[in-house]
């Protein structure tokens, strides 16, 4: 047993007898001012690990569960911060638009979450979470989700996020904590299969016939690019022949079909001078399949010829530099037409039956129409080989055989806009404007009975031509 010396018994109660005098003059509280944050992985851990991922895993999720103790009796908010992006081991930055993040709406019990829309995780300060105004302790889950999108590099990323615990209108410090982001990218290039139904890489268009497997182009995107996407069709330049025509932008038209998850252009558009969104992916980038065809415009009137120019298909993506998917070449033929139609089809015959001298005049009306595409000027010459005869012999005199011309909108120039004589022979009837342009007009035949005209039946073959000049 050991004994104590009376000195050091007499001081250990003094010293007693003081702690207990400041016990009573300053009591202590029972507890301090809680002031505190704290972030827990769904499945454990610190970290914000996001495991392997890859095009085929898609998106990937993990949720973390924020907590907040406070009873300063003050508003507060978190923010997030990015404190370093992830990058792998040769120093390459995860491309941007692959990390958000959003808080899962209902997790919370007081406060407002402020970001239940996703959004990038980025350098700026995301206010997540305000408190009410009375600070109530609270928690709430934060979801990140990690896209693969074009342009990883395959390799471990790290990076670190920072959650702040911001007091307003308080002396009380901010308190700071940090996440560290972990994922194993396999990165695999994305994979869009563009050919024609041929399996070529020429689109072969032909005004005069239609022939979808030459002129659809077929997109396959094998898989998902994990983000939405666009695709881009730009012509490098206005169709061209080898002659040195251009062809009108409006002549050539495309469409798409198809699509199941994104949307494809879906109303027939000209081609144009700048760039043209053919497809929109779903917001997920999912793999999908869709065509576009490509038609002439049955209304185009263009000079004949066989033109070509190139087209060039590429992905647009939000953070990413345009990407050239493919190159095609689009070869349009628009064979020669140079086309005279007449109405009624008569056989090139006029008659005009049970003249009378004394009957009003009988008229025959033709209507003419030139398809043309030579881009020369031409005439359509008339030829009557006869006068009007009977089968006895009898004929009609020229005087009481006239024609007039009349316009249908007509390009060129019609020569007899007065009613003249139908003589025997060649006649010129009309000349083309000078760019050759198709055209119509009518020719109306009369026949004036007189006295002189023995009643029966007449009729004279009229022949038509065309010819260029």
């Amino acid at each position: 047993m050991t004994t104590i010396p009376v000195k050091t018994k007499i001081l250990c109660a003094m010293v007693s007898l003081l702690f207990m005098g400041l016990l009573i003059a300053f009591p202590v509280s029972s507890s301090w001012a809680a002031f505190s944050i704290s972030a827990t992985p769904y499945e454990g851990g610190y970290d914000l690990n996001f495991n392997t991922v890859s095009t085929k895993t898609g998106r990937v999720n993990k949720e973390m569960t924020v907590r907040v103790t406070s009873d300063i009796g003050k508003q507060y908010r978190v923010i997030q911060t990015l404190l370093d992006p992830m990058v792998n081991a040769r120093g390459e930055k995860l491309p941007e638009g692959a990390l958000f993040v959003y808080a899962l709406r209902g997790s919370n019990k007081y406060g407002s979450l402020n970001i239940e829309e996703q959004v990038p995780v980025n350098w700026n300060r995301q206010i997540v979470y305000t408190s009410g105004s009375n600070g109530a302790s609270d928690s709430f889950i934060l979801v990140y989700g990690f896209v693969p999108v074009e342009g990883m590099s395959s390799g471990a990323y790290r990076g670190r996020i920072g959650l702040t615990l911001e007091p307003v209108n308080s002396s009380e410090g901010p308190i700071n904590i940090v996440l560290n982001t972990l994922a194993e990218v396999e990165a695999e290039g994305v994979t869009i299969e563009i050919k024609t139904l041929r399996n070529t890489k020429e689109i072969q268009i032909n005004s005069g016939k239609s022939d979808v497997n030459s002129s659809t182009v077929f997109f396959d995107i094998k898989n998902s690019l994990g983000r939405q996407f666009r695709v881009i069709q730009m012509v490098e330049q206005q169709p061209v022949s080898m002659e040195g025509d251009q062809l009108d932008w409006q002549a050539v038209e495309c469409i798409g079909r198809d699509a199941r998850k994104g949307t494809v252009l879906s109303d027939l558009t000209p081609l144009a001078p700048k760039q043209q969104v053919i497809y929109q992916s779903s917001p997920s980038g999912d793999a999908d399949s869709f065509t576009i065809g490509y038609v002439f415009d049955p209304n185009a009137v263009q000079k004949a010829g066989h033109y070509k120019t190139v087209v060039k298909y590429l992905l647009d993506m939000v953070g990413a530099d345009l990407k050239l998917l493919d190159t095609f070449g689009l070869n349009v033929e628009n064979p020669r037409v140079f086309e005279l139609i007449v109405k009624p089809v008569s056989g090139g015959i006029i008659r005009f039956t049970d003249v009378k001298a004394t009957q009003s005049p009988k008229i025959s009306e033709v209507q003419i129409e030139i398809k043309s595409n030579v881009g020369k000027q031409y005439q359509i010459t008339q030829t009557v080989p006869s006068p009007l005869i009977n089968k006895e012999g009898n004929t009609i005199p020229f005087k009481n055989f006239t024609l007039k011309e009349e316009s249908i909108d007509t390009k060129g120039t019609l020569k007899f806009p007065a009613a003249s004589e139908v003589v025997v022979g060649d006649t010129t009837l009309f000349v083309s404007d000078s760019k050759g342009s198709p055209d119509k007009f009518k020719i109306f035949y009369e026949l004036a009975p007189s006295l002189e005209i023995k009643a029966g039946d007449y009729s004279t073959r009229i022949m038509y031509s065309i010819s260029e000049l």
